[in-house]
């Protein structure tokens, strides 16, 4: 089955590197945004299995993104932190997933078999 995914982050290039990374690994319909706003407009459409968000974004920072994905869907798809500003391992606790950039792949595809 094909499962869907929303990438949202500000940086056009790295939207464009993990959908690539993304799609070498299975059969995703990805649509990737570099504005939240945008992508919350049109987030109840789409239904995605997983939002990958990143946490540092003008605007509209990953907290209030994931929070506004909250509000918005039921139930939660799963939504994966993006963050550039500390380690996987230093945020190891949380309840969400959290991909590092730069991206480990391996990573990566422990959080896609989640879905």
């Amino acid at each position: 089955m094909t499962k869907k995914i929303m990438i949202i982050d500000d940086e056009v290039p790295f939207c464009n590197l993990l959908a690539t990374m993304i799609e070498n690994h299975g059969n995703y319909v990805i649509k990737k945004y570099s504005n939240s706003k945008k992508a919350l407009s049109e987030i109840t459409d789409f239904k995605p299995d997983a939002v990958f968000v990143d946490m540092l974004m003008p605007g509209n920072d990953g907290g209030t993104v994931i929070k506004s994905i909250k509000e918005l869907l039921s139930p939660t798809p799963l939504t994966v932190m993006v963050t550039g500003m500390v380690t996987e391992d230093e945020i190891s606790g949380s309840s969400s997933p959290i991909l590092a950039k730069p991206l480990n792949i391996n990573s990566l595809i422990r959080i896609l078999e989640e879905l």
